[in-house]
């Protein structure tokens, strides 16, 4: 969760890009803060929730992707995808270019709000 007292749209995508879920401004009523923290975003005017817009991956970059999600360090992926760890970092950083992401976590987080993880 990004919280800040600016409104302003292109903070909110560079907070979520790198990995922020929400984006509430300082301003917010205690029950939209409670209401975000517990997952259930009251959707106010003081709440954004911009959409996620990504590039599409390849099935292989969402199988990386998936076991990123899972916590898999990259060896791990390597190893049980049967590839180099030198393929598996640049299908890591692929990903990361296409959702538009600064690392690992950040691009879990946009993918979850993309709809392309469970």
């Amino acid at each position: 969760m990004f919280l800040t007292s600016r409104e302003n749209p292109r903070v909110a995508r560079d907070a979520l890009a790198r990995g922020a879920d929400a984006f509430l401004l300082k301003s917010a009523a205690l029950g939209d803060v409670l209401s975000l923290l517990r997952g259930r975003a009251a959707h106010r005017p003081s709440t954004y929730w911009l959409p996620v817009q990504v590039q599409p991956l390849s099935i292989r970059e969402e199988e990386v992707l998936d076991l990123v999600a899972q916590g898999l360090t990259n060896p791990a992926i390597a190893s049980r995808m049967s590839l180099s760890t030198h393929t598996v970092r640049n299908r890591v950083a692929a990903i990361r270019t296409k959702v538009g992401a600064h690392s690992k976590l950040g691009a879990v987080s946009v993918a979850r709000r993309a709809g392309l993880l469970g």
